[in-house]
């Protein structure tokens, strides 16, 4: 072979062994960092753990589903029930003082429809009277009131449905941990009802007295909207805070007026907030602040504003069923 070749072949298997050297420095530059990889020690087991996850997912995704197809079924049933729960206590005294549950239930009934039409009544003239229309404030209370309709029947028939629910189970363990579980509902939730109830009578009275101080007309009425609103967390006062705001540029000719009853209300919720909550529930109804927003969204999104009302209520009942079902230390039972 002649000197030429041989100097043209060194040159291209030079030039070719750069190439290849470039290339893998390139590879390098933008390779991963990788600390000592393992190969999957059983790859039946890795597609057993994904078709598990799969199955679960598509599970959650069809319940979800369900849950936004049957809303209307679904939501006036749910609010009953929770309502119910939360009256428990009252008809189980009513039922000790020997007061027949017909009568007891009638009076229940009675007292939620009570409320809610007087605080829905009391917001339905302010706005006919804001917006310049006059529309059929009983017709409308009636329709916003539909999810309370099988509300009387929960009631009559609350010491029934739970002996449904503990003779469903064969196993005397079984029932008993049913029934403690019921109890414990009903227990938190009524203790969340009046804690919650008797805050935001506070909330409200700020907010009817930012009104009053800023020159907003209904005081009274900007009370109840602040005490509904505030059983909404976190988002209840930023729409009383919004409300108050939007309804002050419309009133008052400067943005600086209209801002007072805001920045009043703010300053009262806040003082309420820091001091007042804090020193009436303490420890006992401590809900983790994510999941409890979290909650908000998720139902809220779902159902509408009833699923707002609704998202911490179910969340406490879905604790409680958790911590029965999976204690942390839970004891053995004797054999």
């Amino acid at each position: 072979m002649s000197p030429v070749i041989k100097a043209m072949e060194l040159g291209s298997t030079k030039a070719g062994q750069r190439r290849i050297e470039k290339d893998r420095a390139r590879q390098a530059h933008f390779a991963l960092t990788v600390s000592d990889p393992q190969p999957v020690a059983e790859v039946a087991r890795l597609w057993r753990t994904a078709a598990q996850s799969a199955t679960i997912g598509m599970f959650v995704i069809l319940s979800i589903i369900a849950l936004s197809l049957a809303r209307s079924i679904l939501l006036p049933l749910v609010s009953a029930f929770v309502v119910t729960m939360m009256l428990g206590p009252l008809s189980a005294r009513a039922e000790r003082y020997r007061v027949p549950s017909l009568l007891s239930a009638i009076v229940l009934w009675l007292l939620v429809i009570g409320v809610c039409y007087g605080a829905i009544s009391l917001l339905s003239a302010p706005a006919v009277n804001w917006i310049g229309k006059a529309p059929d404030i009983g017709r409308n209370i009636q329709e916003k009131l539909h999810v309370l309709d099988p509300l009387f029947f929960m009631l009559l028939g609350r010491s029934r449905i739970r002996r449904v629910l503990v003779a469903f189970f064969d196993e005397r363990d079984a029932r008993l941990r049913m029934l403690k579980i019921m109890n414990d509902i009903e227990h938190n939730l009524t203790g969340y009802l009046s804690t919650i109830a008797l805050i935001n009578i506070v909330v409200g009275i700020c907010g009817g007295l930012a009104a009053w101080l800023a020159g907003l007309p209904d005081p009274a009425a900007w009370a109840v909207l602040g005490f509904i609103l505030n059983f909404i967390p976190y988002i209840g006062a930023l729409i009383m805070e919004a409300s108050l705001f939007m309804v002050g540029l419309v009133t008052f000719p400067t943005v600086t007026h209209a801002l007072l009853a805001p920045l009043l209300f703010l300053a009262l919720a806040t003082l309420e907030g820091h001091f007042i909550t804090p020193s009436i529930m303490g420890r006992r109804l401590t809900l983790n602040p994510l999941t409890v927003f979290l909650s908000l969204v998720f139902w809220t999104w779902l159902w509408g504003p009833v699923g707002a009302f609704l998202a911490v209520p179910l969340l406490i009942m879905a604790l409680v069923v958790v911590d029965h079902l999976f204690p942390e230390d839970e004891p053995e039972l004797p054999a």
